[in-house]
């Protein structure tokens, strides 16, 4: 295999020796007639780093990546639109349709045991509406975060927050303003010079409308939010230097799209999709709703350490009876030591997947040990992975319909067996790379053939190009 040149964070440089390569850095306004609500449950507070870090603290990394026989990642489409999430129900077709697919998904549910996402969207398990910020606190459901002219909710991390050193980059513009008002570290614009500043990103949400976008000042925030605005978009300083600890991002958008760029996410759970049936969700969730189409896009983001049922790091709801599911970009991404107790380490996805550019590092789960793939793939067309690196994934799954250390492509549904495209991503070669099963045995891929046992492929590489689809994956 090709030998890859990095400089990377002091933070991530043990992956150096893997021969990682990863593009690390900064990871949407207008009134409708009738008011679209956002929401936010803010479970903890939010530690700001102190003026002497922002100033010292560098860009989210960003490292380029160059190898021999790879080619250089690039960027999906709609940079700056993002996803929104639908929960499947019963209620009826858009007639929005999807750029990239225009298949729709069978009606059934796998034959596998593992746990579906329910299908009827429940009114009572969305977003609730009518929260506001007034004077010193902000209420959303039983929970309640004060967000006054206090301290409270704000503590000074000094050099901690950044992670460790960084090296190239530029920091992103409201970077420079955050030291004018440390105790409100939350930006939101709502159209062209119309520009407040919070105490979280909880009280942020509550005053923003369609089209707003929201910048996250340096620090460590442990808050857990939930997004039904249309073309939001979400900036952090940078995956090292803004970082969602313990907290989540859940997404629930019908039509709309939002975009997720420059945050670090550890030891987070965001709110579970409705109709799963299921004790936690990953860092990012996005809830379907049948008949609408969403977009979400997480750029340049670091998922790291954390755990979940389904999907540690992202966990995308989707419908297998011929409603539209989520359109997900994944880009410059870095997913490394997440655990999901059932599917997908890393991302377990009921929607259509896009990931360029991205890392898979040392991810667990019983069944795709980094990557989980369901419903939304119902072609090669419409999921793809590109000029990413996928590494000592393993899985834990000891069952025929279990196992993929690197992925795991399930059926979409009665008579439809997923499909997916892969172009020029490394999947390791040797022990000290490869993709894992229960035995440690090198194992990159398991597809649902609807046989048993399924089909089981360690044969890839770095440079690897091959395409899954009707229960079976090509050579590379």
């Amino acid at each position: 295999m090709a030998t890859r040149s990095t400089t990377l964070p002091r933070s991530l440089r043990p992956l150096a020796s893997l021969g990682c390569v990863l593009l690390l850095g900064a990871c949407g306004p207008g009134d409708e007639d009738t008011a679209t609500e956002a929401t936010a449950t803010a479970t903890a507070t939010a530690t700001q780093g102190s003026s002497s870090d922002t100033s010292s603290a560098s860009a989210s990394s960003s490292t380029s990546a160059s190898a021999s026989d790879s080619a250089s990642a690039s960027a999906s489409d709609s940079d700056s639109t993002s996803a929104s999430a639908s929960a499947s129900g019963s209620d009826s077709d858009s007639a929005s349709d999807s750029a990239s697919d225009s298949a729709s998904d069978s009606a059934s549910d796998s034959d596998s045991d593992s746990t579906t996402g329910g299908d009827t969207d429940s009114d009572s398990d969305s977003t609730t509406g009518g929260d506001t910020t007034t004077g010193d606190t902000t209420t959303t459901g039983d929970d309640t975060t004060t967000t006054g002219d206090t301290t409270d909710g704000i503590t000074s991390t000094g050099d901690d927050t950044t992670g460790g050193d960084t090296t190239g980059g530029d920091l992103p513009d409201f970077v420079a303003e955050c030291d004018d008002d440390p105790q409100n570290p939350i930006i939101v614009t709502v159209k062209p010079n119309v520009t407040a500043r919070f105490p979280s990103m909880t009280a942020g949400l509550a005053a923003s409308t369609d089209g707003s976008v929201i910048e996250v000042c340096p620090g460590t925030y442990s808050e857990q939010i939930e997004v039904t605005l249309n073309n939001i978009t979400l900036r952090g300083a940078g995956s090292d230097l803004t970082i969602i600890n313990s907290g989540g991002f859940y997404f629930k958008l019908g039509n709309g799209q939002a975009l997720v760029e420059g945050f670090g996410f550890t030891h987070c759970n965001a709110k579970i999709p409705s109709g799963w049936n299921i004790q936690s969700s990953g860092a990012i969730s996005v809830d379907d709703t049948y008949g609408a189409q969403e977009k979400l896009t997480v750029r340049d983001c670091h998922f790291y350490d954390n755990k979940a049922d389904y999907g540690a790091g992202m966990h995308i709801d989707g419908s297998n009876n011929g409603g539209k599911n989520p359109d997900i970009y994944v880009e410059n991404c870095l997913f490394e030591n997440n655990e999901a107790t059932r599917e997908g380490g890393a991302i377990a996805s009921h929607g259509r997947v896009h990931i360029t550019n991205s890392i898979f590092l040392d991810n667990t789960a019983r069944a795709g040990g980094a990557i989980a793939l369901s419903y939304g793939c119902t072609s090669p067309s419409v999921c793809s992975i590109a000029d990413s690196i996928i590494h000592k994934n393993h899985t834990i799954g000891t069952k025929y319909y279990e196992g993929g250390g690197g992925l795991f492509i399930d059926d979409c549904g009665v008579d439809c067996l997923s499909g997916l495209k892969v172009t020029n991503s490394d999947f390791g070669f040797g022990p000290a790379e490869d993709n894992t099963d229960y035995q440690d045995l090198a194992e990159d891929v398991v597809i649902n053939n609807k046989g048993n046992p399924w089909n089981r492929y360690g044969w890839y590489y770095d440079g690897a190009s091959f395409t899954c689809a009707n229960g079976t994956c090509t050579k590379p």
